[in-house]
């Protein structure tokens, strides 16, 4: 029913199964459907109760399902419930990340932007909703990291608003506390790291419900708020990352302008100490000149973690996707070594006789693969061990094809790689002779008196001779009445 009081796009679009056609919100193609009326629509999926739900990689529960998905991933994990997740391939090299997000509230993120149909914080917000639905998340409620108690495997996401709430001289951050979801939620992380995608769409859907659209801009709150949230996680052995979202400089600047409050600045600095990797996201619209992009670059550059380069993402907010979420893991996060390096695990591939190829599908441990390369039906694969690979050594071009070009049969008793020459060639019917291994059969034999051609001269009442049982055509038939002489060949 919310999709009749929404006027633009991203409201609508921040609706589940809602799509704009340009003046009004309604149902999404995937809606109402059902069996094959759903899934016959690429956009669409039928989840575990039945229901048809726009197609995401995170509702295929088993490695099977994942695999039959082209789009999707396979993440392994022991922390997670089934072994791994399904996920987009850019999110499935992801390592087990923290990932704190502070998130720009403040006037001029609910400015339209020029020549774009979108607020500022509408648009981020959006992204974001998809951004979840899509990381390989650990599973774990926000209790876990109250607790302390985080899966070893996976995502999760902690999401802080800053901006003004409350008098100038005390503004505070914005995030749900425990009870105060907002009506037709029944879940939010309550200010804590979330594994749980439910709690964090729950905790996108109350940021959006209180947004507090104030001038002000106000970082040292929020990074005070999440210092100690952030002490107890870096213990666990995950990757701490923050990022932090804006459009324009901190309110709490120092008057340097390359600085925060010391206050501030110390919370800052604590949080670096810790080993998060700090990042800023600075969204601008997409008619911004370079002087004005190059301004919030100088402006900000300060909050990051050096190299400054390296963690600085200026970006007009409607390519935050491309721009930034997709490159999370494979650019912005360091992805594990490639288990098929030299040294790795799966360097056994290579060293195998004869040497197999290896793949590792993501940088999660354990899931690397060798496959065959030698041969011409290359059908083995093996995880995390040598593949057995079929290797006919009786195909064109493989050692047995000696036998066909003999004009004998050719068997494979044992196709694999790691027998070979023991390709069997037998002569071809009618012929006879012993087998030969790993080299042609023979000699093979041909009596054409009672076997090939030569059977006319029976047929004729005359005798038959073969003399040579090698080679073809030479019978002779010769009369075999009392004073009848003559004789003919083959």
């Amino acid at each position: 029913e919310l999709k009749r009081f929404v006027r633009t796009r991203f409201e609508c679009e921040f609706l589940d199964g809602c799509v704009w056609d340009g003046a009004t919100c309604s149902d999404g193609p995937c809606v109402g459907k059902a069996g094959a009326a759903c899934t016959g629509r690429a956009e669409c999926m039928l989840d575990r109760k039945g229901v048809c739900v726009p197609k995401e990689c995170s509702k295929w529960k088993t490695e099977a399902d994942c695999a039959r998905d082209s789009a999707c991933a396979w993440a392994i994990g022991a922390g997670f419930a089934a072994g791994g997740v399904c996920t987009e391939p850019e999110y499935a090299k992801c390592p087990a990340v923290d990932l704190t997000l502070y998130l720009d509230g403040s006037g001029s993120m609910v400015d339209f932007f020029v020549g774009q149909e979108m607020y500022a914080w509408w648009a981020m917000l959006l992204e974001l909703k998809r951004f979840v639905r899509k990381l390989p998340l650990s599973g774990d409620s926000y209790t876990a990291a109250k607790d302390g108690t985080p899966s070893e495997s996976g995502f999760r996401v902690d999401m802080v608003q800053f901006s003004w709430k409350g008098s100038e001289k005390n503004p505070a951050p914005v995030h749900s506390k425990v009870g105060d979801c907002p009506p037709g939620s029944h879940a939010c992380s309550a200010g804590y790291l979330s594994g749980e995608v439910e709690e964090l769409i729950g905790e996108l859907n109350y940021m959006n419900d209180k947004h507090y659209m104030h001038g002000a801009t106000y970082l040292g709150p929020a990074l005070h708020d999440t210092v100690g949230k952030l002490e107890k996680a870096a213990g666990a052995g995950r990757k701490e990352v923050a990022i932090v979202f804006t459009d324009g400089e901190f309110t709490d600047l120092a008057k340097s302008k390359y600085a925060l409050y010391p206050n501030d600045e110390a919370a800052l600095q604590k949080i670096k100490d810790l080993g998060v990797d700090v990042h800023a996201v600075i969204m601008h619209p997409t008619t911004a000149s370079a002087s004005f992009i190059q301004n919030l670059r100088d402006e900000n550059e300060h909050v990051v973690t050096e190299p400054a380069a390296d963690h600085m993402h200026i970006t007009p907010v409607n390519e935050l996707r491309t721009a930034v979420f997709k490159k999370l893991c494979t650019e912005y996060i360091e992805p594990p070594v490639d288990e098929c390096e030299a040294g790795q695990p799966g360097a056994v591939c290579a060293a195998a006789s004869p040497p197999q190829g290896c793949v590792d599908p993501s940088p999660a441990l354990g899931d690397w693969l060798c496959n065959c390369t030698v041969g011409t039906n290359q059908t083995g694969t093996g995880r995390q061990s040598l593949a057995v690979c079929e290797y006919d050594e009786c195909e064109a071009g493989m050692p047995g094809d000696a036998c066909t070009q003999a004009g004998q049969n050719c068997t494979d008793p044992a196709p694999t790689a790691g027998s070979q020459g023991d390709y069997e060639c037998t002569c071809a019917s009618p012929r006879t002779g012993p087998k030969g291994v790993g080299k042609a059969a023979g000699p093979c034999e041909l009596d054409e008196c009672t076997d090939g051609a030569g059977k006319a001269c029976q047929d004729a009442g005359q005798a038959c001779v073969d003399g040579d049982k090698q080679t073809d055509g030479d019978f002779v038939c010769t009369c075999a009445g009392a004073g009848e002489a003559g004789n003919a060949t083959g």
